[in-house]
């Protein structure tokens, strides 16, 4: 299993010296085997070299593509892997294609493979499922057959549309998504990220639902951990999708060390677990001990949750 930091999330609006310290702290934790960072559209994908050729030489690297998918959402609605429009779909592949380039780049600056997965997503939002599944098999079935140099592909579940509220995204929901993994011609496994799922569910107790379904499916690969709120909060509106910290340094998060624990136990062994929360405190420095305490946590229970499958 490896366990990967979202440190970016942390450090979001703050300098690059800021983040620099945040993953320099984290460059000491030995039970940190990675970064999860941002594709935002910028060739240079993240300024991580430096860590990788001398601090970190074993380090991997996790790469969202969400932020860059936001970001062109704002611009055209329909853009995404799953879009029934052609122009649209084109430009997320466009897009991909890119990011294929940025992560041969890396790799050949650090000598090596570091980036081991890329997280893609289901967008756009609210449109017809059929056509959304169909759309999203054909743009992963291209994906697929690109070299990643290593790299497998991710698909992460963010909150679909419901019926009984507005969604924060509003992707395919978890069963088209597995549904159009589910026949094991594409080689794409399903990330669950903890918060994500309670928006969507609205509830912290049933976001286990979610880990058990990819699971049972066979498709399950990663369990990112980042907490939610029913009530506002400095970090926005209820239910806001902003990687809150856990209970332990946010009362209003849902995400206790007990959901953790449940959700590591329902998904057994993956091949990636993460922390990814903000902090929209004054000291980024408290907010580091929060990460890396939360990451300390989510390595111990994962290394129990281990000893006691029999």
């Amino acid at each position: 299993m490896t366990l990967v930091l979202g440190t970016y999330a942390l450090a979001w609006g703050r300098s690059a010296a800021e983040h620099a310290q945040v993953v320099d702290a984290a460059v000491e934790e030995s039970l940190v085997d990675g970064l999860e960072v941002p594709c935002t559209g910028s060739p240079a994908m993240l300024d991580v070299l430096e860590v990788l050729r001398t601090s970190r030489l074993d380090w991997q690297i996790v790469v969202t593509c969400l932020p860059r998918t936001l970001a062109q959402l704002a611009e055209r609605p329909r853009f995404g892997l799953a879009s029934r429009d052609p122009d649209d779909r084109h430009a997320a592949l466009t897009d991909a294609a890119s990011l294929r380039s940025a992560v041969a780049s890396l790799n050949d600056a650090v000598g090596r493979s570091a980036v081991s997965a890329i997280e893609v997503h289901s967008a756009p939002a609210l449109q017809d499922a059929a056509s959304a599944r169909t759309a999203l098999a054909r743009s992963l079935d291209t994906i697929t057959g690109w070299d990643w140099d290593g790299a497998q592909i991710l698909l992460e579940h963010v909150d679909a549309k419901v019926p009984d509220h507005v969604p924060s995204k509003g992707f395919l929901s978890l069963e088209d998504e597995i549904g159009v993994l589910s026949g094991g011609s594409l080689p794409v496994g399903v990330l669950i990220n903890w918060g994500r799922s309670a928006i969507e569910l609205r509830s912290a107790a049933h976001v286990v639902d979610h880990v058990a379904m990819a699971r049972e499916s066979g498709v399950l690969r990663g369990l990112v951990f980042s907490g939610a709120s029913p009530a506002a909060t400095e970090y926005g509106e209820p239910w806001a999708d902003q990687h809150l910290p856990p209970s332990a340094y946010e009362k209003n998060s849902l995400l206790t060390a007990e959901m953790m624990d449940a959700a590591l136990r329902v998904a057994g062994p993956v091949d990636y677990t993460g922390v990814k929360m903000s902090w929209h405190r004054p000291s980024l420095r408290e907010g580091t001990v929060m990460l890396l305490s939360t990451a300390r946590m989510v390595s111990a229970l994962s290394v129990r949750n281990r000893q006691s499958i029999p």
